[in-house]
């Protein structure tokens, strides 16, 4: 009977004792988390912003948040002090140890926590696992509201589709292709637009040399008229000989060109 007694009262004084550590890992409950995802050059950028409460009757002293695998620039930010949390990484898990850097969140107080990271833009669904319990969720993607809920429990996993199949993000050899498309089609222009330029310049020389040989013709049966004129008398000496003078110039330079041209050719 006696050592029934004895073995009661250590019984009772162990289960009071483990009561603070046990209400302790209850209690820590994430009252809003907000989750923002904006396509980059480099990326899918990630943020989440929680509010993190302890409900329990001990200092938290650590910290466990999910996080999608294949991520870069992983930083985990105490707000309130502007302070980055160190880390330990066990598969999708971050602890966060709070002593580390002489911090806690005391009873019926809260922190808030802003995680930030990376994607790859070839990442096509966006994948959350819930530490504790959330009174609420808010996911937007590119300003769009992506998800909403509440009252979810730990544990809890969501998997958001990003981008639809016509929607996703063009890979590097897609990119390739229709950048060599657009200059072979900016070289091809370039290249009619050189011939078009040549023929046109080319019509405009048989023009010019039509127009040379009409004009040559039409001088030279001048300087014939004029001549018939003067030696009728009805020009005076002085007006014959501006009007050859001008006129002869004229077709010395019309069969000038001409000549140049038949050489070119």
């Amino acid at each position: 009977m006696k050592k029934l007694f004895v073995s009661s009262i250590v019984s009772l004084v162990l289960f009071v004792a483990l009561l603070p550590s046990t209400s302790a890992a209850v209690f820590l409950t994430t009252t809003s988390h907000d989750v923002t995802i904006t396509t980059t050059e480099n990326g899918l950028y990630v943020v989440e912003e929680l509010i993190v409460e302890n409900n329990g009757n001990t200092p938290c002293m650590e910290l466990e948040f999910w996080i999608q695998q294949r991520t870069d620039d992983l930083s985990i930010l105490a707000k309130q002090t502007n302070t980055r949390l160190p880390h330990s990484i066990a598969g999708n898990v971050y602890s966060c140890n709070l002593t580390l850097l002489n911090l806690s969140i005391p009873p019926d107080e809260a922190i808030t926590i802003q995680i930030s990271y990376t994607l790859p833009r070839s990442v096509e669904y966006f994948q959350k696992t819930l530490s504790y319990d959330t009174t609420f969720l808010l996911i937007f993607f590119n300003k769009k509201e992506l998800y909403r809920g509440g009252t979810l429990a730990p544990d809890a996993s969501l998997q958001l589709t990003l981008y639809k199949p016509t929607e996703a993000p063009l890979n590097m050899i897609y990119i390739a292709a229709v950048l060599l498309l657009v200059i072979l089609l900016i070289i091809t222009s370039l290249l009619l637009l050189k011939k078009q330029r040549r023929k046109t310049l080319e019509t405009k020389g048989i023009e010019s040399k039509e127009l040379l040989t009409i004009k040559k013709t039409i001088l030279m049966e001048a300087l014939k008229e004029i001549e018939k004129q003067h030696r009728a008398r009805t020009i005076s000496d002085e007006t014959f000989t501006k009007l050859r003078e001008d006129y002869k110039q004229q077709a010395v330079d019309a069969m000038k060109k001409l000549d140049d041209m038949q050489h070119t050719d």
